[in-house]
């Protein structure tokens, strides 16, 4: 409880010291970078990768910027090829089980990271896992969600599509409250 209060104050601020995004970035990724394309994730690095989404809309330093992002899409996409395997899967045993559903957990984060971000340079990939019927329902929730933070009418566009057109019972009616709270619901 007390490092999710420090995480939530130091996202927030106006002005975060350069140096929590350091910080941020090393809990979330690790020293060495050695989390990225890992699959699953202690509740520490959650909360820090989620704050670090956040801080990162107010990262003022341009390359840096684009490094992380180029690292937090890169872990997204690692794995994509083993999605229908892993999802589809029956019971196998714990172990499977456990990896399953540490592969879908990492993604919807980093789905929501992103989001938190809100940076142009991510949308193409968020409206990517968002599409109708692609991926698992968990992901297209997660990046809807983070689309929702896009306040243009292109992410209120595929909100509203995954409305009509998603499989899911749940993603269409997630998406239909993301739609409707979207500054630019019925615009279209």
């Amino acid at each position: 409880p007390t490092l999710f209060r420090s995480l939530f104050l130091i996202a927030n601020s106006q002005d975060p010291i350069p140096e929590v995004y350091g910080v941020l970035e090393e809990l979330c990724m690790g020293k060495m970078k050695e989390f990225v394309g890992k699959h699953g994730m202690s509740s520490t690095q959650l909360k820090s990768c989620l704050a670090l989404g956040v801080v990162l809309r107010k990262l003022k330093d341009e390359a840096k910027l684009n490094s992380i992002l180029k690292d937090l899409h890169a872990w997204l996409e690692t794995d994509l090829h083993k999605t229908y395997d892993l999802i589809n899967m029956g019971y196998h045993g714990l172990r499977e089980n456990v990896e399953r559903h540490q592969f879908i957990s990492t993604k919807h984060v980093l789905l929501e990271t992103l989001g938190n971000a809100a940076h142009a340079q991510s949308k193409g990939l968020l409206m990517r896992f968002a599409a109708p019927n692609h991926g698992h329902g968990g992901w297209r929730h997660g990046a809807l969600s983070a689309l929702s933070k896009y306040h243009d009418e292109e992410a209120a566009t595929a909100i509203l599509n995954s409305t009509m057109n998603g499989g899911h019972y749940n993603v269409r009616v997630k998406a239909l409250a993301l739609y409707k709270d979207h500054p630019h619901a019925f615009d279209l």
